[in-house]
């Protein structure tokens, strides 16, 4: 709930010029590595720019149907929501408060119109950011370098949280060029993770990365037999392990796409 974590604004500001300095930052950043390792940097993987962590405010951080944490938009980024979305109008312009964006009731998140027009304001706002870090990490390899982002949790978030969540504007980037592959965890639900009784399952249609010429990355983020109780281990010795894995990446292989083990807590 830190307010200052982006540049020159609050934590729900997602703004023209923090995406030219982040732009900036990385071109820098990725000049270097070069001339330090010339040619190992395989790809940019920026992180964040999606569901509550940055930008937008999530149903934890405002609580159900209570007063948001956090402090209202920006003005910066209440006058490009009003530049971007009542430019042809003559209407005054103000932004749903954080709280209403995120009430969980479905005629608020869906009914109202300017709660959908700012939900699908920020959608764009953040698939914008991603492009303009993609197409930096292009410029600054010559298109040597693979980009990734996470985004598109259409299944994962099927829930009250998908409206305001940032990932609707999917469509956008499976259409861009600048972008290689879309990236997300598999779902946490119990029957997804327990492999003995479901399938492997994506947050998002992993399907629509091929169909459009880039690659769905899962994030294989399972809880081994090495790891600590909790409700999302299902395995208790190795051939458990082997059988998880196994099916995740055959399952990831079978569609055409690809799959990384992640340790987050580096404890199994």
């Amino acid at each position: 709930t830190n307010a200052t974590l982006t540049d020159g604004g609050l934590m729900n500001s997602l703004t023209l010029q923090w995406e030219a300095s982040a732009a900036e930052k990385m071109t820098t950043m990725l000049s270097y590595l070069d001339r330090q390792y010339p040619g190992r940097i395989a790809g940019s993987f920026p992180c964040y720019l999606h569901t509550s962590e940055w930008f937008m405010p999530g149903v934890n951080d405002i609580g159900i149907g209570g007063k948001s944490k956090l402090s209202d938009y920006s003005p910066a980024t209440e006058k490009r929501f009003c530049a971007e979305t009542r430019a042809n109008t003559n209407s005054t312009c103000a932004m749903p408060l954080p709280s209403q964006r995120n009430t969980p009731a479905l005629g608020s998140g869906f009914a109202d119109a300017d709660t959908t027009e700012l939900n699908l304001f920020f959608a764009d706002a953040v698939a914008h950011a991603i492009e303009t870090l993609a197409t930096t990490a292009k410029n600054v390899s010559n298109g040597k370098l693979m980009t990734i982002s996470f985004y598109g949790y259409l299944m994962g978030l099927a829930d009250s949280r998908l409206a305001g969540s940032g990932h609707l504007a999917l469509h956008r980037l499976l259409r861009f060029s600048d972008l290689d592959a879309i990236a997300s965890p598999y779902m946490y639900n119990n029957l997804v993770r327990n492999n003995s009784k479901g399938p492997l399952l994506p947050h998002g249609p992993w399907d629509a990365a091929p169909a459009h010429g880039k690659v769905w990355i899962v994030e294989d983020d399972s809880r081994t037999s090495l790891a600590s109780p909790t409700p999302l281990k299902f395995t208790e010795d190795a051939a458990g392990d082997f059988d998880l894995m196994r099916r995740n990446v055959l399952t990831s292989l079978l569609r055409g796409n690809s799959l990384y083990f992640y340790d987050l807590a580096t404890e199994g």
